[in-house]
C-alpha cells in the first residue's frame, strides 16, 4: 500500500516537472511496482532483488556521470570511449 502511494507520487512529481535524464534515485517505478506486488503475484521481488536492482542502477548512474565529464582526453578518444559504453 505505502508502495504503490510512492509510485502514484512519482509519476505526478513527473508531470509537474517532466520527465528528468536520468533519475537522482537508483530505484526506478517499476521496481517498486514489482516490490509492492503480493508474494503470489507474478513478477514479486523481495527486498533483495530491490537492492539489488538498485546497485545495478546506481552503478549506470555512476558510468553516465563518468562519461559526461570533461576530461583531458581529446574529444575523438572521448567518442570512442563513448560509443564502447553505448555498444
Amino acid at each position: 500500500m505505502v508502495h504503490s502511494r510512492l509510485v502514484e507520487r512519482f509519476h505526478e512529481a513527473l508531470t509537474v516537472s517532466g520527465e528528468l535524464q536520468f533519475s537522482p534515485l537508483p530505484i526506478q517505478p517499476e521496481d517498486f511496482e514489482d516490490f509492492a506486488t503480493s508474494k503470489d503475484e507474478p513478477g514479486h521481488i523481495d527486498e533483495q532483488e530491490l537492492l539489488r536492482r538498485a546497485d545495478a542502477h546506481a552503478a549506470q548512474i555512476r558510468e553516465r556521470q563518468r562519461l559526461t565529464e570533461l576530461t583531458s582526453a581529446t574529444p575523438k578518444a572521448r567518442d570512442i570511449e563513448i560509443d564502447r559504453a553505448v555498444s
